[in-house]
């Protein structure tokens, strides 16, 4: 650890013990920022920036501005430039209640039960969040399942929510006049529903059935969620961002819950909005009968985030989804 001993202007300082080592000894080194003099472990502390230049009679170092300014006094270290890599993992899965009925339930109130406690059903489940804030969780899809066996009322209703019994927290309001399996899915991209779900804790969910006059008979109630989407489009949409500049090595496990197929596209840098794509498309996989689940991997070059992005086939009440996500990162200090 060193001094700062001078400061000539915001890219430059002297460090007097660093005299005399040759002008091109710290070529493609960098300077670390330890210690601020100031106290507090304020700025510029823990920054790191590149040194473009160094004069060895009296120590002088040119570098790339800090976010602010130098003071004499505050300690470094010079680094060597030298590779870093890294791996991060992300195994979301499916988190899935199962079915909460076993059984048959004859649906009779004609309204929405108040409170949670009122719930018919309630079910805890943990999405899990990645471990690493360079990985960023874009959207989740829920999927619901009820099979009604009969019914003498004119509708059923339902309505499913994360937590609280409001409008905010609400994942599903239907409305069935018909016997049979029904499905249905949706996403979240924002709001307080989707901070919710993403952010790996475990959430109650709570389930609310009631009908117009007359009963209707259950036999299966069901949620599961994804990292994923239930929508349909040619580029697909961002389900997964991981922030980093550098090379990548990319390995995943993408899945589609129910009849139909999936996409998916691996796409870096800017511009990514649907429908046209800017920067870098690396991997694309054909929609086809055949893809139930796509495992990859390989390497990512260019600049940019990564994105992932995916859409499910025709069948409108399919999820596409990451069951697994690793990534390799490489990066010059």
């Amino acid at each position: 650890m060193y001094l700062i001993t001078a400061v000539d202007s915001s890219t430059q300082c002297k460090i007097d013990a660093l005299k005399g080592k040759g002008n091109t000894y710290y070529k493609n080194c960098w300077l670390y920022i330890q210690w601020d003099a100031g106290g507090g472990g304020l700025a510029p502390q823990n920054e790191l920036k590149p040194i473009s230049n160094y004069v060895s009679v009296d120590g002088t170092f040119t570098h790339t501005a800090f976010s602010t300014g130098l003071a004499i006094g505050d300690k470094v270290l010079v680094l060597h430039e030298s590779e870093f890599i890294e791996s991060l993992i992300f195994n979301p899965g499916i988190p899935d209640t199962g079915d909460l009925e076993g059984g048959t339930k004859t649906i009779v109130a004609v309204a929405e039960g108040a409170g949670i406690g009122a719930a018919d059903y309630n079910a805890v489940l943990t999405l899990p969040a990645p471990t690493d804030a360079k990985i960023i969780i874009i959207r989740i899809a829920e999927r619901l399942a009820v099979t009604i066996n009969s019914m003498t009322a004119g509708h059923l209703y339902c309505r499913v929510y994360v937590d609280a019994q409001d409008a905010a927290h609400r994942l599903f309001d239907m409305d069935w006049a018909t016997t049979g399996a029904k499905l249905t899915a949706g996403d979240f991209s924002a709001g307080t529903a989707f901070n919710l779900l993403k952010d790996g804790a475990a959430h109650t969910f709570y389930f609310f059935f009631w009908v117009d006059a007359g009963n209707a008979v259950i036999s299966l109630v069901r949620l599961q969620e994804v990292v994923g989407t239930c929508n349909h489009a040619g580029n697909g949409y961002e389900v997964l961002t991981v922030e980093h500049e550098g090379l990548m090595y990319v390995m995943g496990d993408c899945r589609v819950e129910g009849t139909g197929n999936f996409s998916v596209i691996l796409h870096r840098g800017l511009g990514v909005s649907a429908p046209n794509l800017g920067g870098s498309t690396f991997y694309e996989s054909a929609e086809s009968a055949a893809l139930k689940y796509l495992r990859a991997a390989g390497m990512v070059m260019g600049d940019g985030n990564l994105t992932v992005r995916m859409a499910r086939g025709t069948v409108t009440t399919d999820i596409a989804y990451i069951c697994y996500f690793g990534v390799v990162l490489r990066r010059e200090v």
